[in-house]
């Protein structure tokens, strides 16, 4: 390191400044980093024999980090960074702040909350007067992290990590010092290589990030999705399969009315690959056209009647529908289009002079079953092409965690046109359950969901968090009426806190409730996991495994997987990706490619996949507690951009709170000195820990 120095012209204090910018910019992701330092401050010749602090403190601010500089280029910024604020150190620092305008923070400081101290072990001769060095240590952490350099009587340097044990824990301490000292060794032996590109993770750990996320189950049974309503057909033909307010449908009334619909809709051209609009009101009517749009073959985008005209303008035509089915109701609020029009109740006649039979297939697994559009929220809504075996797998994959069946009765709580629905709809008639219709007002007022519940006698009940706190006072007040065995929470994030009132009433062994984390391109649900009582304690939404058949991955935007506690993107991998975007060919090509764990260096470097993504409500990152398995060259991947809140088995935030502890930052080249016992803080604010 020494030598590196010299050949760059720079110190060797700022060589591991250097590395200590890297580990803080890989960690964080943040472009613009300020460390705090001190500086000798012993300006006249005067001073060199004086005994006590001389020290002024300096902010040492690097930005640009994202733009891939190497590491020998880091270096010498950084050598100009610190001989200009060495120029600079008398400079008050209240000027500064004044000119900065910071807000005054007591539990920090304004400036930087990260520190570098470089103390050299100079000899002190006194006449007649034996010297040897005192360690102090301090009692509090004064910043977050800061990493002490100091001077070997030899030509070692010794680091030692001291930081705020209400922010990190030991073995985070542990890892941030192994993963300094190996961006520092990777960054001396290859100085041109870009700072992104140096290896945080041992070859080692890699296997170990792309191998926590295996799961063990492989491909599972598919089919269509009407066949699978058709098996139920045929088994129980007079169990009750869907309910609407005071009306109700059996599995071989259904199936009929089905049927007939479907041949008006195949003799009007639907079929394989063909998109059919639905624009249609929650009712029995709309769980017969969805049905009878997969019996013709074709596949349903449906359109919500609550959502802008604009919005339906553009995903009529966008979706390339030739065929729309509506109800008389509705007829007149259908937005300018050119395709051919099936209205129920205006065209009932046509349509019951059709057969009842089922239909010949003209479909297959890997068609088209729906296409539903993403909420535009990050630019223009997006239809999301998903096949038949995606939705099938879901269901088989997960079968073993909820044990679905005829004796279940389903809620259908959410728009169709919000993939929510998929789960409820098919949910219930994939298993030979009922489905109960809930009115749109219903779940605007708790009291009448309350009651929706209670006296349909649901068992799974699928929510978002939102609708179901809402709910959550009436359902605890009526504990004794319900009959609910599972509630699916999805759709947007958890924040278990305000389950309390819930595992207050029912504890651990009341209804189930699971929170499965997914988003439209990865066919409703990703993962699964089972909340207990304890989750409350956290404001973390867990979100658990991933379904047996699906792969996860924590990613850094180059597509090489993260360590723990470091932020990047979620991929998902496996049966349950979508086909992609509809008329998005460079989209697709950007978010729904091949991927696999062997196409990325340990050590950086550049992927040769197709970056794949799936789009959300907003865009974030997450971080990594626990890796996720490799996919096959053959399975299609998607990336996350909806804030996946991560905790769990899953990612976690890489700054949690911890109790106080002592720790001892050790690796290869970092000597360990055990701290004496009690000369550590115990305050609660801002406790401090660390050792040599």
């Amino acid at each position: 390191m020494r030598s590196f120095a010299r050949s760059v012209r720079a110190t060797p204090f700022a060589v591991l400044l250097a590395a200590y910018y890297v580990l803080l910019y890989r960690h964080s992701g943040q472009n613009d980093i300020v460390i705090g330092a001190t500086t000798s401050a012993r300006e006249t010749a005067w001073l060199d024999d004086g005994i006590g602090l001389f020290a002024s403190t300096v902010a040492l601010r690097v930005d640009e980090l994202a733009d891939g500089p190497s590491f020998v280029e880091l270096v010498k910024r950084t050598r100009a960074v610190v001989l200009w604020a060495v120029a600079h150190e008398r400079a008050p620092f209240d000027q500064i702040f004044a000119k900065l305008r910071l807000e005054r923070d007591l539990s920090r400081h304004p400036v930087f909350q990260m520190f570098i101290a470089h103390v050299q072990r100079a000899p002190l001769a006194l006449a007649g007067v034996d010297v040897e060095p005192y360690d102090v240590r301090p009692s509090t952490s004064r910043f977050d992290l800061t990493l002490f350099v100091e001077e070997e009587d030899s030509d070692a340097l010794e680091l030692a990590w001291e930081y705020s044990t209400d922010l990190f824990d030991a073995a985070t301490i542990e890892r941030f010092a192994a993963r300094y000292l190996r961006l520092l060794e990777a960054g001396v032996a290859a100085p041109d290589m870009p700072i992104d590109d140096l290896p945080l993770l041992t070859e080692l750990e890699r296997a170990s990030a792309v191998a926590a996320g295996q799961r063990a189950g492989g491909g599972y049974p598919v089919a269509c999705m009407h066949e699978l309503f058709e098996a139920q057909v045929a088994s129980e033909p007079d169990a009750i399969a869907v309910r609407f307010e005071q009306e109700q449908l059996t599995y071989g009334e259904l199936n009929a009315r089905a049927n007939r619909l479907a041949r008006r809709l195949r003799a009007l051209g639907a079929g394989a690959e063909r998109m059919v609009a639905l624009f249609l009101e929650p009712s029995l009517d709309l769980v017969v056209v969805v049905l009878a749009v997969v019996k013709a073959g074709a596949a349903y985008v449906p359109l919500d009647p609550e959502h802008p005209s604009d919005r339906l303008e553009f995903v009529i035509g966008d979706s390339g529908a030739e065929l729309i089915v509506t109800e008389d109701g509705l007829l007149e609020r259908l937005p300018t289009h050119g395709a051919t029009v099936v209205c129920l109740g205006r065209d009932d006649a046509e349509i019951a002079a059709e057969p009842a039979t089922d239909l010949e297939p003209s479909a297959r697994p890997e068609n088209v079953a729906y296409v539903i559009y993403t909420s535009g929220s990050t630019g223009r809504p997006k239809g999301v092409l998903v096949e038949h075996r995606n939705v099938a797998r879901l269901f088989s994959a997960t079968a073993p965690w909820f044990g679905f069946g005829p004796h279940d009765t389903w809620s259908l709580l959410h728009s169709y046109a919000f993939d929510f629905s998929v789960w409820e709809l098919w949910g219930a008639l994939a298993h030979g359950g009922c489905l109960v219709i809930s009115p749109v007002w219903t779940t605007r007022s708790p009291e009448a969901l309350a009651d929706l519940l209670v006296e349909t006698g649901v068992t799974v009940m699928n929510a978002t968090p939102s609708l179901f706190t809402a709910v959550q006072d009436e359902l605890v007040g009526r504990a004794g009426e319900l009959a609910l065995r599972f509630v699916v929470f999805g759709g947007e994030a958890l924040r278990p806190p305000a389950l309390r009132p819930w595992f207050a009433r029912f504890g651990d062994d009341g209804p189930t409730l699971v929170n499965m984390y997914g988003i439209t391109e990865t066919t409703v649900h990703v993962t699964y996991r089972l909340l207990r009582g304890a989750d409350c304690d956290s404001d973390v939404s867990p979100i658990g495994v991933p379904i047996p058949d699906l792969s996860l991955y924590l990613l850094d935007r180059r597509g090489v997987p993260v360590p723990d506690g470091v932020a990047g993107e979620l991929y998902v991998g496996g049966d349950g990706v979508a086909r992609g975007y509809l008329n998005r060919p460079d989209l697709n090509a950007e978010r729904f490619g091949g991927w696999t764990a062997a196409r990325s260096s340990s050590a950086g470097g550049s992927t040769t996949r197709s970056r794949s993504g799936a789009s959300g409500s907003s865009s974030a990152r997450s971080t990594r507690s626990s890796g996720a398995s490799p996919a096959s060259p053959n399975r299609r991947w998607s990336r996350s951009r909806r804030r996946p809140a991560i905790p769990g088995s899953w990612p976690t935030s890489w700054r949690r709170p911890t109790p106080a502890a002592q720790a001892c930052a050790t690796g290869s080249g970092v000597r360990s000195r055990k701290p004496s016992p009690g000369t550590w803080s115990r305050r609660p604010s801002r406790s401090s820990s660390g050792c040599r």
